[in-house]
């Protein structure tokens, strides 16, 4: 639980340029389509292992829903999404991946996902401490 509303979390955690700040293992976040976030726009995730990952929003409901697939690569038609939901006033922000591996990828599928599962608490720890050392802003 974040204690900020779910408008504010949501802006933060979806600001591509904010990403790399609470995602561990992201370096940079690349846009590669025009105009705001929203079903059909593109991006390439730079890791900090240097792997290129190729993204399309494919659901997208503000502060409520977001969801990508992975275009390319040994991932593949991995889905992810990122929820939010309002309880007791602080925010609920939930990550959910439905993971397709292919290739010899295949093999190493279970290390990969225990691994992602771990980077993915991390950085909701990241997003939790630094929306949390923000100072709110009263209506």
């Amino acid at each position: 639980m974040i204690d900020r509303s779910v408008e504010d979390v949501w802006k933060f955690s979806l600001d591509l340029a904010n990403v790399p700040k609470w995602y561990t293992a992201i370096q940079e976040m690349r846009p590669t389509s025009a105009g705001p976030t929203g079903v059909g726009s593109t991006w390439e995730v730079i890791r900090k292992d240097k792997m290129v990952i190729p993204q399309k929003c494919v659901e997208y409901e503000p502060n409520r829903k977001f969801s990508f697939l992975i275009t390319s690569g040994p991932a593949k038609g991995t889905t992810v999404s990122y929820s939010t939901e309002v309880i007791e006033g602080k925010t609920k922000f939930t990550v959910s991946a439905d993971y397709k591996v292919g290739g010899f990828y295949r093999l190493l599928a279970p290390f990969l996902i225990r691994g992602q599962r771990k980077e993915g608490i991390a950085s909701n720890e990241n997003l939790k401490r630094i929306m949390e050392s923000q100072v709110k802003v009263s209506a």
